[in-house]
Protein backbone atom coordinates (compact mmCIF):
# COMPACT_ATOMS: atom_id res chain seq x y z
CA UNK A 1 0.00 0.00 0.00
CA UNK A 2 1.43 3.38 -1.03
CA UNK A 3 2.18 6.03 1.56
CA UNK A 4 -0.79 8.13 0.41
CA UNK A 5 -3.16 5.17 0.84
CA UNK A 6 -1.63 4.36 4.22
CA UNK A 7 -2.32 7.81 5.67
CA UNK A 8 -5.74 7.89 4.04
CA UNK A 9 -6.95 4.63 5.51
CA UNK A 10 -5.46 5.44 8.90
CA UNK A 11 -7.58 8.60 8.83
CA UNK A 12 -10.70 6.64 7.82
CA UNK A 13 -10.18 4.32 10.79
CA UNK A 14 -9.78 7.34 13.05
CA UNK A 15 -12.92 8.97 11.63
CA UNK A 16 -14.92 5.77 12.09
CA UNK A 17 -13.70 5.08 15.63
CA UNK A 18 -16.50 6.92 17.50
CA UNK A 19 -19.20 4.76 15.90
CA UNK A 20 -17.27 1.56 15.13
CA UNK A 21 -18.63 -0.52 18.00
CA UNK A 22 -22.19 0.63 17.40
CA UNK A 23 -21.98 -0.21 13.71
CA UNK A 24 -20.61 -3.67 14.43
CA UNK A 25 -23.42 -4.38 16.89
CA UNK A 26 -26.04 -3.26 14.36
CA UNK A 27 -24.91 -5.69 11.65
CA UNK A 28 -26.38 -9.14 11.02
CA UNK A 29 -24.42 -12.27 11.88
CA UNK A 30 -22.77 -12.46 8.45
CA UNK A 31 -22.96 -9.02 6.81
CA UNK A 32 -22.56 -8.55 3.09
CA UNK A 33 -20.12 -5.87 1.95
CA UNK A 34 -20.08 -4.20 -1.47
CA UNK A 35 -16.81 -2.49 -2.42
CA UNK A 36 -17.48 -0.04 -5.26
CA UNK A 37 -14.41 0.82 -7.30
CA UNK A 38 -12.40 -1.84 -5.47
CA UNK A 39 -10.51 -4.99 -6.40
CA UNK A 40 -10.67 -6.54 -2.93
CA UNK A 41 -11.50 -5.74 0.71
CA UNK A 42 -10.04 -2.39 1.75
CA UNK A 43 -8.00 -1.84 4.93
CA UNK A 44 -11.06 0.03 6.20
CA UNK A 45 -13.29 -3.06 5.95
CA UNK A 46 -10.57 -5.36 7.27
CA UNK A 47 -10.34 -3.20 10.38
CA UNK A 48 -14.03 -2.41 10.81
CA UNK A 49 -15.06 -6.07 10.58
CA UNK A 50 -11.98 -7.59 12.20
CA UNK A 51 -12.89 -10.92 13.80
CA UNK A 52 -16.31 -11.04 12.12
CA UNK A 53 -17.46 -13.41 9.41
CA UNK A 54 -18.65 -11.47 6.35
CA UNK A 55 -19.14 -11.86 2.61
CA UNK A 56 -17.54 -9.41 0.23
CA UNK A 57 -18.13 -8.43 -3.38
CA UNK A 58 -15.98 -5.96 -5.29
CA UNK A 59 -17.15 -4.16 -8.41
CA UNK A 60 -15.14 -1.92 -10.69
CA UNK A 61 -15.27 -0.58 -14.22
CA UNK A 62 -11.83 -2.05 -14.85
CA UNK A 63 -11.68 -5.37 -12.95
CA UNK A 64 -8.32 -7.07 -12.54
CA UNK A 65 -9.66 -10.52 -11.67
CA UNK A 66 -12.74 -12.66 -12.42
CA UNK A 67 -13.93 -12.26 -8.82
CA UNK A 68 -14.55 -8.56 -9.40
CA UNK A 69 -17.86 -7.70 -11.06
CA UNK A 70 -17.71 -5.36 -14.06
CA UNK A 71 -19.74 -2.36 -13.00
CA UNK A 72 -19.54 1.41 -13.41
CA UNK A 73 -20.32 3.43 -10.29
CA UNK A 74 -22.46 5.61 -12.57
CA UNK A 75 -24.56 2.59 -13.55
CA UNK A 76 -25.09 0.14 -10.71
CA UNK A 77 -28.08 -1.49 -12.45
CA UNK A 78 -26.17 -4.77 -13.12
CA UNK A 79 -26.18 -5.23 -9.32
CA UNK A 80 -29.92 -4.70 -8.82
CA UNK A 81 -31.55 -7.80 -7.38
CA UNK A 82 -28.18 -9.52 -7.00
CA UNK A 83 -26.52 -7.50 -4.24
CA UNK A 84 -28.19 -6.74 -0.92
CA UNK A 85 -25.39 -5.04 0.95
CA UNK A 86 -25.33 -4.28 4.65
CA UNK A 87 -22.34 -2.03 4.00
CA UNK A 88 -21.32 -0.33 0.75
CA UNK A 89 -17.98 1.46 0.51
CA UNK A 90 -16.69 3.93 -2.08
CA UNK A 91 -13.21 5.25 -1.40
CA UNK A 92 -10.87 7.45 -3.41
CA UNK A 93 -13.16 7.34 -6.46
CA UNK A 94 -16.24 9.46 -5.75
CA UNK A 95 -14.82 12.24 -7.93
CA UNK A 96 -15.82 10.10 -10.94
CA UNK A 97 -19.54 10.28 -10.08
CA UNK A 98 -21.34 12.08 -12.90
CA UNK A 99 -24.60 12.91 -11.13
CA UNK A 100 -25.19 12.77 -7.38
CA UNK A 101 -28.95 12.31 -7.71
CA UNK A 102 -28.59 9.24 -9.92
CA UNK A 103 -25.92 7.86 -7.61
CA UNK A 104 -28.17 8.05 -4.55
CA UNK A 105 -31.13 6.48 -6.34
CA UNK A 106 -28.95 3.59 -7.49
CA UNK A 107 -27.03 2.97 -4.27
CA UNK A 108 -30.38 2.65 -2.49
CA UNK A 109 -31.18 -0.26 -4.81
CA UNK A 110 -28.23 -2.30 -3.53
CA UNK A 111 -28.40 -1.48 0.19
CA UNK A 112 -30.67 -3.34 2.60
CA UNK A 113 -32.98 -1.35 4.89
CA UNK A 114 -30.73 0.41 7.42
CA UNK A 115 -27.68 -0.48 5.34
CA UNK A 116 -24.64 1.74 5.74
CA UNK A 117 -22.87 3.76 3.04
CA UNK A 118 -19.26 4.72 3.78
CA UNK A 119 -17.59 7.05 1.29
CA UNK A 120 -15.04 9.79 1.03
CA UNK A 121 -15.29 12.84 -1.20
CA UNK A 122 -12.50 14.99 -2.58
CA UNK A 123 -12.66 18.77 -2.30
CA UNK A 124 -10.58 20.22 -5.09
CA UNK A 125 -7.93 18.35 -7.03
CA UNK A 126 -5.45 15.88 -5.63
CA UNK A 127 -2.55 17.28 -7.68
CA UNK A 128 -2.95 21.06 -7.51
CA UNK A 129 -4.85 23.37 -5.19
CA UNK A 130 -7.63 23.95 -7.73
CA UNK A 131 -11.39 23.40 -7.62
CA UNK A 132 -12.59 22.89 -11.18
CA UNK A 133 -10.46 19.88 -12.18
CA UNK A 134 -8.77 21.64 -15.12
CA UNK A 135 -5.04 22.06 -15.56
CA UNK A 136 -4.64 24.62 -18.27
CA UNK A 137 -7.06 23.38 -20.93
CA UNK A 138 -6.72 19.73 -19.89
CA UNK A 139 -9.33 18.10 -17.66
CA UNK A 140 -8.00 16.24 -14.67
CA UNK A 141 -8.14 12.52 -15.34
CA UNK A 142 -6.80 9.12 -14.47
CA UNK A 143 -5.72 7.04 -17.45
CA UNK A 144 -5.67 3.30 -16.92
CA UNK A 145 -4.29 2.91 -20.43
CA UNK A 146 -4.59 4.81 -23.74
CA UNK A 147 -8.20 3.74 -24.23
CA UNK A 148 -9.43 3.97 -20.63
CA UNK A 149 -9.59 7.47 -19.21
CA UNK A 150 -11.79 8.51 -16.29
CA UNK A 151 -12.33 12.23 -15.75
CA UNK A 152 -12.76 13.98 -12.43
CA UNK A 153 -16.35 15.17 -12.08
CA UNK A 154 -17.47 15.68 -8.50
CA UNK A 155 -16.54 17.66 -5.39
CA UNK A 156 -18.09 18.36 -1.99
CA UNK A 157 -19.03 21.30 0.16
CA UNK A 158 -21.02 21.68 3.35
CA UNK A 159 -21.11 24.46 5.93
CA UNK A 160 -20.18 21.92 8.60
CA UNK A 161 -16.68 21.88 7.09
CA UNK A 162 -16.12 25.45 8.20
CA UNK A 163 -17.62 24.95 11.65
CA UNK A 164 -16.01 21.63 12.53
CA UNK A 165 -12.71 21.56 10.60
CA UNK A 166 -11.61 25.20 10.20
CA UNK A 167 -7.88 24.46 10.42
CA UNK A 168 -8.03 21.85 7.64
CA UNK A 169 -10.01 24.19 5.35
CA UNK A 170 -7.79 27.18 6.07
CA UNK A 171 -4.66 25.17 5.26
CA UNK A 172 -6.08 24.15 1.88
CA UNK A 173 -7.22 27.68 1.03
CA UNK A 174 -3.86 29.10 2.09
CA UNK A 175 -2.11 26.80 -0.39
CA UNK A 176 -4.62 27.69 -3.08
CA UNK A 177 -3.88 31.40 -2.55
CA UNK A 178 -0.13 30.92 -2.45
CA UNK A 179 1.07 27.73 -4.12
CA UNK A 180 4.14 26.05 -2.63
CA UNK A 181 7.31 26.64 -4.67
CA UNK A 182 7.54 23.05 -5.90
CA UNK A 183 3.97 23.23 -7.17
CA UNK A 184 4.69 26.46 -9.04
CA UNK A 185 7.77 24.99 -10.71
CA UNK A 186 5.98 21.80 -11.75
CA UNK A 187 3.05 23.71 -13.19
CA UNK A 188 5.31 26.14 -15.03
CA UNK A 189 6.94 23.14 -16.71
CA UNK A 190 3.65 21.43 -17.54
CA UNK A 191 1.42 24.35 -18.53
CA UNK A 192 3.42 27.59 -18.81
CA UNK A 193 0.72 29.28 -20.95
CA UNK A 194 -1.82 29.00 -18.15
CA UNK A 195 0.32 29.41 -15.06
CA UNK A 196 -0.49 33.03 -14.21
CA UNK A 197 -4.15 32.68 -15.13
CA UNK A 198 -4.62 29.70 -12.83
CA UNK A 199 -2.56 31.12 -9.96
CA UNK A 200 -4.51 34.39 -10.04
CA UNK A 201 -7.85 32.60 -10.21
CA UNK A 202 -7.49 31.39 -6.61
CA UNK A 203 -5.51 34.24 -5.12
CA UNK A 204 -8.52 35.44 -3.10
CA UNK A 205 -9.75 32.01 -2.01
CA UNK A 206 -10.61 31.85 1.69
CA UNK A 207 -12.82 29.58 3.79
CA UNK A 208 -15.68 32.09 3.68
CA UNK A 209 -15.84 32.07 -0.13
CA UNK A 210 -14.87 28.44 -0.73
CA UNK A 211 -18.51 27.46 -1.29
CA UNK A 212 -18.97 30.17 -3.92
CA UNK A 213 -15.76 29.12 -5.67
CA UNK A 214 -16.80 25.47 -5.84
CA UNK A 215 -20.28 26.38 -7.10
CA UNK A 216 -18.76 28.61 -9.78
CA UNK A 217 -16.49 25.79 -10.92
CA UNK A 218 -18.94 22.85 -11.02
CA UNK A 219 -22.61 22.24 -11.79
CA UNK A 220 -24.96 21.55 -8.88
CA UNK A 221 -25.33 17.85 -9.71
CA UNK A 222 -21.59 17.45 -9.17
CA UNK A 223 -21.38 19.02 -5.72
CA UNK A 224 -22.27 16.72 -2.82
CA UNK A 225 -23.36 18.01 0.59
CA UNK A 226 -24.58 16.38 3.78
CA UNK A 227 -28.04 17.72 2.96
CA UNK A 228 -27.98 15.60 -0.22
CA UNK A 229 -27.45 12.48 1.87
CA UNK A 230 -30.32 13.43 4.15
CA UNK A 231 -32.67 14.33 1.30
CA UNK A 232 -31.90 10.96 -0.29
CA UNK A 233 -33.11 9.22 2.87
CA UNK A 234 -29.85 8.70 4.78
CA UNK A 235 -29.06 9.47 8.40
CA UNK A 236 -25.55 10.88 8.89
CA UNK A 237 -23.69 8.71 11.40
CA UNK A 238 -20.34 10.47 11.30
CA UNK A 239 -18.59 13.20 9.32
CA UNK A 240 -14.91 14.12 9.17
CA UNK A 241 -12.42 16.05 7.03
CA UNK A 242 -8.66 16.02 6.60
CA UNK A 243 -6.10 17.93 4.50
CA UNK A 244 -3.26 15.58 3.64
CA UNK A 245 -0.66 17.89 2.13
CA UNK A 246 1.56 17.99 5.24
CA UNK A 247 1.95 14.21 5.07
CA UNK A 248 1.85 13.32 1.36
CA UNK A 249 2.70 16.62 -0.41
CA UNK A 250 -0.48 16.34 -2.49
CA UNK A 251 -3.46 18.65 -2.26
CA UNK A 252 -5.79 16.01 -0.90
CA UNK A 253 -8.59 17.72 1.01
CA UNK A 254 -11.07 14.93 1.74
CA UNK A 255 -14.21 14.52 3.77
CA UNK A 256 -15.61 11.22 5.00
CA UNK A 257 -19.29 10.37 5.45
CA UNK A 258 -20.85 7.29 7.02
CA UNK A 259 -24.63 7.28 6.59
CA UNK A 260 -27.40 4.79 7.32
CA UNK A 261 -30.25 4.27 4.86
CA UNK A 262 -33.53 4.82 6.65
CA UNK A 263 -35.78 1.77 6.53
CA UNK A 264 -38.60 3.56 4.73
CA UNK A 265 -36.20 4.68 1.96
CA UNK A 266 -34.75 1.26 1.12
CA UNK A 267 -35.73 -0.39 -2.16
CA UNK A 268 -38.77 -2.64 -1.77
CA UNK A 269 -39.54 -1.52 1.78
Amino acid sequence: MGISNQFHFEWLDEAMAPIRDGVRLSLPKRPQVLGIGEQGPSPFINHLLEGMDYSYQACDLFPLSPEVLVCDMNDLSPLFGKIHADIATLFRASYFIKNKHSFFEQIKQVLVPEGILCMDLLIGSSDLPVLDFRYGERRAAISYDEERTAYYQTSFFDDRLLREFPEQIEAFCRHARRWPLETKLNYLRQAPRFFWRDVRALRRLRPENLAAAIRAALPEENIFSLRDFEQAGFEILTFNARYFYPKVKKFNLYCYVAARLKKAEASGS
